[in-house]
């Protein structure tokens, strides 16, 4: 009965809180012309800006304890739901969701809000779309920053898929076309490249994909 209490309240309090960073929600349409929803918060003088971008499965207001903590520093926020998430569009071309284009996509966001001494830092697989960032864009940004999945340097992943521009397959904004089991262990793909197959593992499934 302590522990239903407990868990009741801190669900109580972090709804609160979450709640509290509703007002500093916008949307904006990217060049592309889909839309994106995203927090902001400016920087105070001669602070930076932190870009934070999440991962599968998630949205931008798991992000409320860092935004709480650097809001309070003094540091400038923008975090988006990515593509394909919470109240950002959701196309359901796969290829819309080529990291590139979603990279793009986030320089447009900060374009739109005028801010310039950025820092990006992503998780899971924002740290992939933060990596093309940082090869694409390195010189709109302070630095970067990765949680989970480190920095991937281009063409890491070979020529076989093509830096994997179905990239729905990863981003996973929805599940992809393949067959889906029951798996165990923790994350992983792997790439057989006599057939072309992308095996995706997250969490308790696992997925084939043909990308020929």
């Amino acid at each position: 009965m302590r522990f239903l209490e407990t868990a009741r309240s801190v669900g109580t309090a972090t709804l609160a809180i979450i709640g509290s960073l509703l007002p500093n929600f916008k949307d904006t349409t990217v060049s592309r012309g889909l839309n994106y929803h995203y927090y902001f918060s400016p920087p105070a003088s001669g602070k930076p800006t932190l870009l934070l971008v999440h991962g599968f499965p998630s949205l931008a207001v798991d992000w409320h304890p860092q935004i709480n903590y650097f809001k309070q520093k003094g540091y400038g926020l923008v975090v988006p739901d990515q593509l394909g998430y919470g109240g950002t569009d959701k196309p359901k071309e796969s290829s819309a969701y080529v990291h590139s284009r979603l990279a793009q996509d986030l320089v447009d966001i900060l374009d739109h809000e005028n801010v310039t001494d950025v820092i990006a830092v992503g998780h899971d697989w924002g740290a992939r779309t933060v990596s093309f960032l940082a090869n694409l864009h390195s010189d709109r940004f302070l630095g970067f920053g990765f949680f989970s999945v480190g920095y991937i340097p281009p063409n890491s992943l070979g020529s076989t898929i093509e830096e994997l521009r179905n990239a729905g397959v990863l981003q996973c904004p929805r599940r992809p076309k393949g067959h889906w089991e029951p798996s165990r262990g923790l994350f992983q793909y792997r790439v057989r490249e006599g057939r072309q197959t992308l095996e995706v593992q997250h969490g308790s499934y696992r997925c084939y994909s043909c990308l020929g």
